[in-house]
């Protein structure tokens, strides 16, 4: 497995590289020890910074996307974007951003970020996106997918802890078939009932499980018991 060439960390899945070698993201393909743009991405910019940037549970202001890397300072230009659940989605201007190199992924990340003048911005616009840049399209994709694989990562947990839950309640029963018959009929909406229809429940309370099998059957099927 390659190395990154600026931080030396293990390269999983950035697609990030040049003619020296793959990077482990764009902190370190966009970096250079200085901190410090070349004199011509200074010409197209201004003095104005973009300041910092600033998340809380995936609400804040992000950079997003990467193209037109400078070969010299290695400075890329990135969207600012006001995001939610790490997704950009109000456009705040494009900027050139530079990283400082890091040596370990606990070093703080330090970065210059200055707006584009206009006949910069006008270029920029025209530049394609750089391999493996997180776009806000692309972030949009991954984050999609992470949700709906949690969905169905939690759907087969639940639909193991009912199956259980139900065999647990038939063998209670023994060979009663009455008490089979009602804990089929009724073990569905009790299930529910038992879990307080969340969708993420870890746990069944057997005991509202086992009141509410009785109820609706009539008659004492099931031993209530305080166990979780």
């Amino acid at each position: 497995m390659e190395r990154c060439i600026r931080c030396g960390r293990r390269v999983l899945l950035s697609r990030y590289r040049d003619d020296a070698g793959r990077y482990c993201s764009i902190h370190c393909y966009a970096s250079n020890s200085n901190l410090a743009f070349c004199p011509a991405c200074q010409d197209a910019t201004t003095d104005d910074r973009a300041g910092g940037t600033f998340t809380f549970n995936g609400i804040g202001t992000i950079f997003a996307g990467a193209k037109g890397r400078c070969p010299e300072c290695h400075s890329v230009i990135q969207g600012r974007y006001i995001a939610f659940a790490w997704v950009p989605i109000v456009p705040l201007g494009p900027r050139r951003v530079i990283y400082m190199a890091r040596r370990s992924i606990t070093d703080p990340i330090r970065f210059v970020a200055n707006r584009l003048t206009s006949d910069a911005a006008v270029d920029a616009a025209r530049l394609p996106s750089e391999r493996g840049a997180l776009t806000p399209l692309r972030r949009f994709a991954i984050l999609i997918s992470v949700f709906l694989a949690t969905v169905a990562a939690q759907e087969i947990e639940n639909r193991q802890l009912r199956e259980s839950t139900r065999d647990e309640v038939l063998l209670a029963c023994g060979d009663n078939s009455v008490c089979q018959v009602a804990i089929k009929q009724h073990f569905a909406p009790c299930f529910d009932a038992a879990t307080g229809g969340q969708f993420f429940a870890q746990t069944v309370d057997k005991a509202t499980l086992a009141e509410c099998i009785n109820r609706k059957a009539g008659s004492l099927m099931l031993r209530t018991s305080p166990t979780r």
